[in-house]
């Protein structure tokens, strides 16, 4: 049985979603308020709407089916009230991008859920569906590690997107954009690896060449203990400046303006022991793969992994949504990430107002 499914906002993550779909779900149609990403949705072969109210309702008899969905790809600042309107016209499956909401939301959207108890959502967490962390997991029980110390980071420069719009998150920050997905990993190590205390928080203010100052994006750091105990350092960057250069993956001290590369890593350490997990796109590299490694006075292993996880996630979606398996990435979950990245940002500095 195949899903049917309409993609609300037709930005980046919305092509990707319709790519990840081609031959697998039938997209009967793409909501942009935007003309020209309607205009590509057009192109791309796929029914447009201004809005959710304007689809015919010929078209909304086919997402009465038990397999269709709707797929919310909208600006994070958007998703609360998108996913609002699907409930309360009968939406019984909806899938969301991550993160699930804004923190001042986060509330509201627990209570919009639980008055909606017969609806099955799931928020598009990629890297749970990571095959890299499953090789990470795995050698971190081989080495029988207890207590590791974590490391995650996902740094890149995307000060030449942010001049123009993109990737300002006036509440989370810095931590709006990568920080959902470094937090996953985290968690995905163990059933305790929830957060339990906060240590220390940095964030960075992002000077652009223009030299406007933007408050909390250049980079982000918080330190914090898991439940069960474990040291986390969880940084990022998006002005290029990586944190922690390894030379076990050769990476480089920064990456430069306009320079596309990725830094993307998890790294757990106990008994001498380190396991690296490098997650794709790694330079020079085809897609798709990235690597694990684990040195324990030396190098004892180098295994190259088929990796694409947003595409195994939205596909675990569409099955979870057809009930062929449990929901992969349930919403309360992605609350709590979220929840506690806006308690984060409050451990480092008050909140003011966001100014460009």
């Amino acid at each position: 049985m195949k899903n049917e499914t309409i993609i609300i906002g037709y930005g980046n993550a919305g092509r990707m979603h319709g790519n990840i779909f081609s031959g697998k779900v039938k997209v009967i149609g793409v909501v942009d308020t935007n003309e020209a990403k309607r205009q590509k949705a057009r192109q791309d072969s796929f029914a447009t709407f201004e809005s959710i109210a304007s689809i015919p309702s010929v078209v909304l008899t086919q997402a009465a089916v038990p397999s269709f969905f709707w797929d919310v790809c909208v600006p994070d600042e958007n998703h609360f009230e998108v996913v609002e309107e699907l409930l309360k016209m009968g939406a019984c499956s909806i899938l969301i991008e991550k993160p699930i909401c804004l923190p001042t939301q986060a509330s509201q959207m627990r209570t919009l859920l639980k008055a909606y108890p017969q609806a099955k959502v799931c928020v598009e967490e990629s890297y749970l569906a990571s095959n890299v962390l499953l090789k990470v997991n795995e050698m971190a029980k081989r080495y029988s590690f207890v207590r590791p110390s974590i490391y995650v980071e996902q740094t890149k420069n995307r000060m030449e997107d942010i001049e123009k719009g993109r990737f300002i998150d006036p509440e989370l920050m810095i931590f709006g954009l990568e920080a959902p997905h470094s937090m996953t990993l985290v968690m995905g190590t163990g059933p305790k690896r929830r957060p339990a205390e906060i240590k220390k928080v940095v964030l960075g203010d992002m000077t652009l060449p223009n030299s406007r100052v933007l408050r909390g994006q250049s980079l982000g750091r918080i330190d914090f203990l898991t439940e069960d105990g474990c040291e986390v350092i969880l940084y990022t960057s998006m002005e290029g400046k990586i944190g922690r250069p390894l030379p076990e993956v050769q990476s480089p001290a920064a990456i430069s303006y306009k320079d596309s590369r990725r830094y993307r890593i998890l790294v757990l350490e106990e008994k001498g022991v380190m396991v690296i997990g490098q997650f794709e796109p790694i330079p020079e590299w085809e897609r798709f793969k990235g690597r694990v490694l684990v040195f324990s006075k030396g190098r004892q292993l180098e295994e190259v992994v088929e990796d694409s996880p947003m595409n195994k996630m939205v596909m675990w979606a569409a099955e979870f949504f057809r009930g062929e398996r449990e929901n992969p990435s349930p919403p309360e979950t992605a609350l709590s990430l979220v929840e506690f990245l806006g308690e984060a940002v409050k451990f480092s500095i008050p909140i003011k107002t966001y100014m460009i």
